[in-house]
């Protein structure tokens, strides 16, 4: 273990070429501006949640932890703010942490859970969480902190959207299904195939649904096949359109789409972007992949500015950069580990 632990330190000594400055105390009451939830990696608890501050131009990091003087966790996989509160989603923890948005505060916790992945609201006192391992979703009381029940799916379980009553549940891992659940009655009504291992999905304007498929990896169980984007009838379940990507190495991800809901963006090496009327892929990227290694995406509403997160080399903080709706690099900041997610306060644009 010495010895692991030594080459470790060797490995992050390599690839870290920047020093971390010891974070201050923040208090986010009113501030506009960006939460970038930072995965840490597998097993070493060192997940991180940083904060950008739109009027100051600053970031700040490790906000929960130094407000509390207590690690985030084990993989922060998510997360979700309602109204003051932020509820992290901590995959290898098990367990959800909410934290008060106003002061980086701990707020409460919801453990008992096997691999949470994502977590959607249907309202103040209730919201599923989705399972990786697990063939079924969470239902979970936010206010009580508490699970109350669950739903048995068949599949696995990844992102989630709710559209009028209907959760929307993409079955990712080796799989390859959309799943409906009626949320009044909390049953699993209907299902529909996908390509492989869906990923991430979004809604555009005309209620439309498009769903990014990785399309798998090699050696997987399942096979690989070549990734695929699929726009769905949410009326009739069916495929309307369908992009297939040119190579099968092409592994796709993080689907978004801007606040007018006509243009989709997602990360494959590059930023790329498309109007949800084109009858084809983008042949080139809005944002080159150069050296970097994007790993999370974020699209500023209004202004569709491009937040994008850069894992670098895994083990060393990553970074977090902007880029102008044309592509064109704003700035950037040092974040966590592995920036996983980007989230836009409600205040902020």
């Amino acid at each position: 273990m010495k010895r692991i632990s030594i080459i470790l330190i060797i490995l992050s000594s390599l690839f870290s070429c920047h020093k971390e400055e010891i974070p201050d105390v923040i208090n986010n009451s009113g501030t506009k501006g960006v939460y970038i939830l930072n995965e840490g990696n597998f097993s070493w608890s060192n997940a991180s949640l940083s904060f950008l501050d739109i009027d100051s131009n600053k970031i700040h990091n490790h906000i929960f932890e130094n407000a509390n003087n207590s690690p985030l966790g084990d993989v922060a996989q998510s997360m979700t703010v309602r109204d003051s509160l932020a509820y992290i989603v901590l995959n290898n923890s098990g367990k959800i942490y909410v934290m008060n948005t106003n002061t980086n505060l701990f707020y409460g916790k919801i453990t008992g859970l096997n691999s949470p992945r994502y977590i959607q609201f249907v309202n103040d006192e209730k919201a599923y969480v989705s399972n990786l391992y697990q063939n079924s979703i969470s239902i979970i009381n936010p206010k009580q902190f508490s699970i109350t029940g669950t739903i048995p799916l068949g599949h696995t379980s990844e992102k989630m959207l709710l559209i009028n009553n209907k959760l929307y549940v993409l079955s990712w891992s080796f799989e390859n299904k959309l799943l409906v659940i009626d949320s009044n009655t909390d049953l699993l009504i209907d299902s529909v195939k996908t390509a492989l291992q869906p990923n991430s999905m979004v809604l555009d304007k005309n209620n439309k649904l498009w769903v990014l498929c990785d399309g798998g990896f090699e050696g997987i169980q399942g096979g690989q096949e070549f990734a695929k984007l699929q726009c769905f009838n949410l009326s009739s379940l069916t495929i309307e359109k369908e992009f297939i990507f040119a190579n099968l190495s092409e592994s796709p991800r993080e689907l978004k789409i801007n606040s007018d809901g006509d243009k989709l963006f997602y990360i494959n090496g590059g930023v790329y972007s498309m109007p949800i009327s084109s009858n084809e892929l983008p042949s080139s990227a809005l944002v080159s992949p150069g050296n970097h290694n994007f790993y999370s995406l974020g699209i500023q509403p209004e202004t569709s500015t491009i937040y994008a997160g850069d894992a670098l080399s895994y083990i060393q903080q990553g970074l977090l950069y902007r880029y102008s709706n044309e592509g064109e690099m704003i700035d950037s900041f040092y974040v966590g580990i592995i920036p996983g997610s980007i989230y836009f306060t409600e205040q902020s644009f």
